[in-house]
């Protein structure tokens, strides 16, 4: 403890590059919660009103440099920024931060990418979050971000891609992981797919779903659709034995 304080005490601070790895991740820590911290009470968010042209973002950004912790200052700016729904001085700001601290890829890239969801820049946000999946492939938090926006952008084959990863790595709760899989096969069911495709979706299902009557009804009209008769009376006889449905019975 004593040598982490001593390391503290001696910070270089206007070269973050020769901070040690310890401290540098208890400032990355401190800085994503005090940027969500300080919200609508910081001091700079009055002087980013005035950031709507390209003379006022620079004026901005230099009288940052010069601070006593630039770094904590962009972030800040980047919160307000956002806040103010302006995204190009945002996007600037975090990629100050980013350059006075290139080892904070990841916390910086995950609060870029929750601010595009925020700001709908689902293309952008995806972007983003496909940069950090390369170095990060399995990181809870990328992927959970990865397939809110694949569901915003309606990329329902995507999130089938991602089954095995989120079943393994247990990236939702049971309940939401569910739900997000019975919505994707829903809507892929529901489109013009080969008897193929249909059978890979039908395999791949996760189990909890294989009784869930509204998959069950998309799944047999995918098959009446094409005309896989033998397969759809097979599929009835299993499930009308223990589910009466009034739907699947008038198929």
């Amino acid at each position: 403890l004593d040598k982490f304080l001593q390391q503290f005490n001696t910070l270089d601070m206007n070269n973050y590059g020769s901070w040690p790895i310890s401290v540098k991740i208890t400032c990355w820590i401190f800085i994503f919660f005090a940027v969500l911290a300080l919200g609508d009470f910081v001091a700079i968010q009055p002087k980013l009103q005035a950031i709507d042209n390209a003379q006022a973002q620079e004026l901005a950004l230099d009288n940052i440099k010069h601070a006593a912790m630039p770094l904590l200052h962009y972030l800040v700016a980047a919160f307000a920024a956002q806040k103010q729904q302006q995204l190009e001085p945002r996007d600037r700001f975090l990629q100050k931060a980013y350059e006075l601290l290139p080892d904070a890829k990841l916390p910086l890239g995950l609060l870029k990418a929750q601010w595009q969801l925020d700001a709908k820049q689902f293309d952008s946000a995806l972007e983003t979050l496909t940069q950090l999946r390369e170095d990060t492939p399995k990181q809870k938090r990328v992927l959970q971000l990865l397939t809110e926006i694949l569901i915003s952008l309606r990329r329902w084959q995507d999130i089938i891609d991602l089954q095995p990863l989120l079943a393994k790595h247990r990236i939702f709760s049971m309940s939401r992981y569910l739900q997000i899989m019975q919505l994707a096969y829903e809507h892929l069911f529901a489109m013009n797919l080969s008897a193929e495709g249909i059978a890979s979706l039908w395999e791949n299902l996760p189990k909890p779903l294989e009784t869930n009557l509204q998959i069950i009804y998309l799944y047999a009209l995918a098959l009446q659709r094409t005309k896989q008769f033998s397969q759809l009376e097979k599929l009835l006889t299993k499930i009308l034995k223990t589910q009466w449905n009034w739907a699947l019975v008038r198929l």
